[in-house]
């Protein structure tokens, strides 16, 4: 047995070896049929001593007929079960130990999808569009990766490779895969697709499709942009107007393209960030849509996927949330940060509405999948409305600078959820500890009651009060770091905001000098949608004739307040306290101008002090939090 295990889909530990690039020629003249022939070459050097250890691969459904280690008649052995999560074969190295130890399979058979009647993932067979194609991951499958339908692969994307794919195809069918593309026609009766991807690739990104395609170019100056398609091609191109703009919006916010083409073609399912050669569902090719956030998505996956790509799928939300966000940019870039916003509105109102009974409440991080799927939609839109809050937490200025430093530091390898935290840390300098403790390694969100309370004060201005109760359960913690944007709207309809960081489970938010509003609104302002559920929101304003000058201190109290107030001294001050249900808790005929209240024993809340001396009054509202 070797000493290095296997690392698993949710489990990152470095292997032994380190697989340099994979060659593989597959004969697909059969297709849509997805019978084949293939010869995988796989070239990797070692990290470790090889003595006690093997090589491993991953592949289903396929037959093994021979292999060859540098290019000695070997064995492979089975390990695991079908059904496992890590089933695999492996190899004991062979002769002596090389610069680079060569790995040669032979294997042949019918290529397969996942398991289920929902598959997703591995090799598809349409016969009515004649495509033949592959989905890099199952959103069912224990296993994630799905190159191993196709390709014997070390099938983990911590481990990326370069790639050659030589596709053996008959002459009226095109074959799209990753990299940079040359064809060889000597033969009269089949083409060979020669497929290069001189960057590394993780095996899941790598595909192939082949069908009747027609080819869409969209070349710019510097950069091969090809569409393949067997819709209509006028739909196409004017699905993908756009296009050059959408390439354009991403290099700005994250730095030059970072492969050498653009490649998309439409399947009956999809849509996937294949490396270079994304897959595209044909439904989403219209003749009335140019926005096309779905390709656009994909598109960013380029930079937030491909170029970086996660270790394991526990920080799979590191691909999606990113290339989520991207589609609110892209409404941004089109119509203006309104849109933006809208977009972010739009992702709060599905979480909130369809993710949360749909999914559970479950964390971004290492979300419990078994329970869901590979790839629930929560880490989707749930993880773009988190990175719009770090947007506006930290600023746009150093929001995209470390969004690039960080495309810098990991490029072209992987990347863990820390270190995307340490990269923040270090460019936006600001500890983010509490931020990803309780938005990105949590699971809840924050449920609140609302309530405002204004008062006039001798300015001629009024101050406000706002009441702010999290009331979610226990287990999802309290939130801190949550920009609050009120809306404060006066009889002309005018409006003005301001930003409050509820700082406990019970908070008060206090403006001062705020010009007479009539409403008040949350997370609906010019400047961020935060993913908070309001459960209660008192619009209309609690507005008393104040005609006593009475302050309350500490507010929010814990233990004790301070009743400050000025009256004459031969006035009988009557102190009231009130709880939420309107019920009497407290009550003192004093004649003293200052008081101090023991408050120990009423629970967290909200509560109203009256304050009368028979011809004049006041009412102040305070919070006891703990």
């Amino acid at each position: 047995m070797a000493s290095t295990p296997i690392c698993g889909p949710e489990t990152h530990n470095q292997q032994a070896f380190d697989i340099l690039h994979y060659d593989v020629v597959l004969d697909l003249t059969l297709a849509p049929t997805p019978v084949t022939k293939g010869i995988a070459t796989i070239s990797l050097r070692w990290l470790k001593d090889r003595t006690n250890e093997d090589f491993y691969f991953m592949l289903r459904s396929l037959i093994i007929d021979s292999i060859f280690y540098n290019g000695k008649s070997s064995l492979a052995n089975i390990n695991g079960n079908t059904s496992d999560s890590i089933y695999y074969y492996s190899v004991t190295p062979l002769g002596a130990k090389l610069d680079t130890d060569i790995v040669k399979i032979y294997y042949s058979g019918t290529m397969t999808s996942e398991p289920g009647t929902q598959a997703w993932g591995g090799v598809l067979s349409y016969p009515t569009q004649q495509i033949l194609f592959s989905n890099g991951v199952g959103f069912h499958n224990n296993y994630v990766s799905a190159t191993q339908h196709w390709m014997p692969c070390f099938d983990h994307p911590s481990d990326k490779a370069t790639f050659s794919g030589h596709f053996k195809v008959k002459k009226n069918m095109i074959c799209a895969s990753v990299g940079m593309l040359k064809i060889d026609s000597s033969s009269s009766d089949y083409n060979i697709y020669n497929w290069e991807e001189k960057f590394p690739c993780a095996s899941y990104l790598m595909t192939f499709g082949v069908a009747p395609f027609k080819e869409l170019r969209f070349d710019t100056d510097s950069l091969p942009v090809v569409v393949y398609t067997y819709k209509d091609t006028t739909q196409t191109r004017h699905t993908f107007k756009l296009i050059t703009k959408a390439i354009s919006m991403l290099e700005r916010y994250f730095g030059k393209y970072p492969f050498d083409k653009v490649g998309y073609y439409t399947a009956p399912v999809g849509s996937m960030e294949h490396q270079t050669m994304i897959t595209l569902s044909d439904a989403l090719i219209s003749p009335t849509d140019t926005i096309n956030k779905n390709a656009y998505h994909e598109l960013s996956h380029m930079w937030f996927g491909d170029m970086l790509t996660c270790a394991d799928f526990t920080h799979a939300w590191l691909n999606e949330s990113f290339a989520t966000f991207t589609e609110s940019l892209w409404r941004g870039e089109l119509n203006g940060f309104n849109d933006y916003l809208n977009s972010q509105k739009e992702k709060l109102s599905r979480y909130l509405n369809y993710l949360v009974p749909q999914d559970g409440v479950i964390p971004l991080y290492h979300f419990p999948r078994e329970k869901t799927s590979n790839y629930p939609e929560t880490i989707y839109q749930k993880g773009a409305l988190v990175l719009g809050m770090l947007r506006y937490i930290v600023g746009d200025s150093l929001y995209f600078l470390s969004m690039k430093k960080y495309l810098e530091k990991f490029k072209y390898g992987n990347v863990t959820s820390e270190e995307l935290k340490s990269v923040l840390e270090q460019y936006c300098k600001t500890d983010l500890t509490s931020f990803f403790n309780q938005w990105i390694y949590g699971a809840g969100f924050p449920i609140l009651t609302i309530e405002a309370h204004k008062m006039p004060n001798a300015n001629g201005k009024v101050d406000c009060a706002i009441y702010i109760n999290q009331t979610q359960p226990a287990n999802y913690g309290i939130y801190t770091e949550l920009p609050l944007e009120f809306t404060f709207t006066d009889s002309a309809s005018n409006k003005f905001n301001r930003v409050y960081y509820p700082k406990s489970a019970n908070d008060v938010a206090q403006f001062k000098d705020l010009d007479n509003f009539v409403s008040c609104q949350v997370n609906s302002g010019p400047s961020v949608r935060s993913l908070i559920k309001i459960t209660s929101i008192k619009t209309e304003i609690f507005s008393f004739d104040q005609t006593l000058n009475t302050e309350i201190y500490p507010n929010p109290a814990t233990d004790e307040i301070f009743v400050d107030y000025q009256t004459n001294n031969n006035q009988k001050n009557e102190i009231k306290i009130f709880n939420q249900l309107g019920e009497c808790v407290y009550k003192l005929l004093t004649d003293d101008n200052f008081l101090k209240v023991d408050v120990s024993r009423l629970s967290d809340g909200i509560y109203f002090l009256n304050h009368s001396t028979g011809t004049n009054n006041a009412r102040v509202r305070f919070l006891i939090a703990r």
